[in-house]
């Protein structure tokens, strides 16, 4: 006989599944109200830890560079400073893309959205960087990142009853 399977032991990967399909399971089931809920209460926690990390980084940034870096790194202060907004537009198009769109198998809205970023990301390269230098790259790059976090609210918000059924506040 074949060798039996290790015992299950829970996992980062598993749960991460399982949050995934939360809210897909719980609308399905009808249960409007704790989809509605499951749904905030993850875009919430999101939002903070995002808050939290690039406040931080904005924050402190200015002691940890010369501190893990070295004094050399110093110049580079400034687009550290502006590239810390980029973990709070990451951390609600993460929750958004793989938590929402991806498990109602809204491919493509998660495709228009990183395609969106992408094309903001290089269009706002080509305005930017010619202007600022590196300064500019690191505005690119978090417009990018701000691009598919609005895109993805954006195709969420326009049609959250039909795309998912129990998130419109009048059922």
């Amino acid at each position: 006989p074949p060798p039996a399977p290790p015992p299950s032991t829970p996992s980062s990967a598993a749960s991460d599944v399982y949050k995934r399909q939360r809210l897909a399971l719980l609308a399905s089931a009808r249960d409007r109200l704790s989809a509605r809920i499951w749904m905030r209460r993850g875009l919430v926690s999101q939002l903070l830890i995002g808050t939290a990390a690039s406040v931080s980084l904005f924050a402190f940034g200015p002691r940890l560079v010369p501190f893990v870096f070295g004094a050399d790194f110093v110049p580079s202060i400034e687009l550290v400073r502006i590239m810390a907004w980029s973990p709070l537009f990451i951390a609600v198009s993460s929750f958004l893309g793989f938590c929402v769109l991806l498990p109602f198998r809204l491919d493509t809205r998660w495709l228009a959205g990183v395609a969106g970023g992408a094309f903001a990301g290089v269009v706002g390269a080509l305005f930017f960087i010619p202007l600022y230098g590196a300064t500019g790259m690191a505005i690119s790059a978090v417009l990018a990142e701000g691009a598919v976090a609005v895109i993805f609210a954006g195709s969420l918000l326009r049609r959250s009853s039909a795309v998912i059924p129990g998130l419109n506040r009048d059922h």
